[in-house]
């Protein structure tokens, strides 16, 4: 008997029916894909995927945290993105990882669904290099994991007190590598519930509080989905009752879950990739703040004012003064002071000489952020009022993220910016060009090689 029915009733009976003939459907979708069935614009999309991902872990990669639990863990057959390439064991290689792409907050995301690819990127390439898996593979299995991620992440209403790094996604990374398993249907299902069985609830508090295990988040996410497939390819067994379970957790309200792509690229189309080192819900804020200083210079001068107007999505993101460059990232004032005075927003705000510089510290005390009820979380108004009587107002009412224009020119500089003063400049564009041709590689093995 199912313990949530007969607990619940029969309204849970009906939902438990309505999951189970949405898993099976993924399931054999995900079974029978192959990586040719994905659409060029998709497979495009996964590449890039791919790079940002592995990009935002490189250039986080000498974190002291992740330099840390490099230094700490088991040697094996799948490498840590940092100089270098180390080999770890597959499962630390993905905790690893997964905690470097979220140091700098500059990983992908999709709105409403949280951060998909730092969830299932470095699982499935961990258990592949294990495997010896082909290129084609790999990216098969990624775009799975990708699709479905996306799709439990939008089938609930997460509570604002929650964070969406480690809690429901991992359930995409049991996909992607149940996927490289060739798992039966069954037993595809059995993965992804078992990652729901083992899911957490992560609080924001983290964040706002500058605690480092929030960068953590993530990478022990990744990690149970690899450990729910290599579970469920066991032959551990787990049902849609644990993964109701973990949505009802995890969630103010249960939504519809979707069905899978007809052809494979239907959701991926949506994602972001971000400009910003901070929380997406700041970066429209930001973008009005860059714009205004792009205009005019802003100096921390006493007698300059600054007003924001952000939509309710973002209430959390109003304090300042952060503790650290963690909780900078999620703060409202740190962002639009950084932006105005350094008339730039990237990975360098996070730097200790940045952060604790006294002058832009003491501006955030002339700048006041409120509520709009008719903003959106994608919208922003920012005036600076100068001391000579004079106001500049800008209003962004969509964030900028980088343009995917058929040659990825913007995520490639991306890559060279965060990854080169990591590598070196040659090492950096050869492990690009490597990573862009990487779905047609009959082998990982010199994928890493420098």
């Amino acid at each position: 008997m199912r313990i949530l029915t007969a607990e619940a009733g029969p309204e849970i009976g009906r939902r438990l029916e309505k999951l189970d003939e949405t898993l099976r459907s993924w399931s054999r979708w995900a079974t029978a894909l192959s990586w040719s069935d994905v659409p060029a614009e998709g497979q495009q999309l996964m590449r890039d995927v791919v790079i940002d991902t592995v990009g935002c872990a490189i250039g986080g990669s000498d974190d002291p945290l992740v330099q840390g639990l490099i230094s700490k863990v088991s040697p094996g057959a799948a490498a840590a993105w940092a100089s270098g390439f180390p080999g770890l064991d597959p499962a630390w290689a993905t905790f690893v990882n997964g905690t470097a792409s979220t140091v700098l907050d500059l990983d992908e995301f999709v709105r409403g669904a949280g951060h998909p690819a730092i969830h299932v990127v470095p699982g499935a390439f961990a258990l592949a290099e294990q495997l010896g898996a082909s290129g084609d593979q790999l990216f098969r299995a990624i775009h799975v994991g990708y699709e479905f991620a996306v799709a439990i992440g939008n089938a609930g209403s997460r509570p604002a007190d929650v964070h969406p790094h480690g809690t429901i996604l991992p359930v995409g990374g049991a996909a992607a590598c149940a996927t490289l398993l060739d798992l039966s249907p069954e037993d595809w299902i059995s993965a992804v519930c078992a990652a729901g069985s083992i899911a957490t609830v992560m609080p924001y508090a983290a964040c706002y509080s500058g605690q480092l295990v929030r960068n953590t988040f993530a990478g022990d996410g990744a990690r149970r989905g690899l450990t729910a497939a290599l579970v469920a390819s066991a032959g551990g067994t787990a049902d849609t009752e644990l993964l109701l379970f973990a949505l009802d957790r995890a969630s103010d309200e249960v939504l519809d879950f979707a069905q899978p792509p007809e052809h494979g690229a239907a959701i991926v189309t949506t994602n972001i990739f971000k400009r910003h080192a901070a929380c997406a819900l700041a970066s429209a804020a930001i973008d009005a703040s860059l714009a205004i200083a792009a205009e005019r210079p802003v100096k921390p001068d006493p007698s300059v004012k600054v007003r924001v107007e952000v939509g309710p999505a973002s209430r959390d993101l109003i304090w300042s003064h952060p503790a650290n460059p963690v909780s900078a990232k999620f703060s409202l004032s740190y962002g639009v002071s950084a932006a105005l005075l350094r008339q730039a927003f990237d990975e360098s705000v996070l730097q200790q000489e940045v952060f604790a510089d006294a002058l832009r510290d003491r501006f955030e005390d002339q700048i006041d952020v409120s509520i709009d009820p008719d903003l959106s979380a994608s919208q922003a108004r920012v005036e600076v009022r100068f001391g000579d009587g004079t106001s500049i107002i800008r209003q962004c009412d969509k964030p900028y993220d980088l343009v995917r224009d058929g040659s990825s020119s913007e995520l490639d500089d991306k890559f060279m910016r965060l990854c080169a003063p990591k590598l070196s400049d040659k090492a950096a564009e050869s492990l690009l060009g490597r990573l862009r041709a990487s779905d047609g590689a009959a082998s990982l093995a010199a994928l890493w090689r420098t």
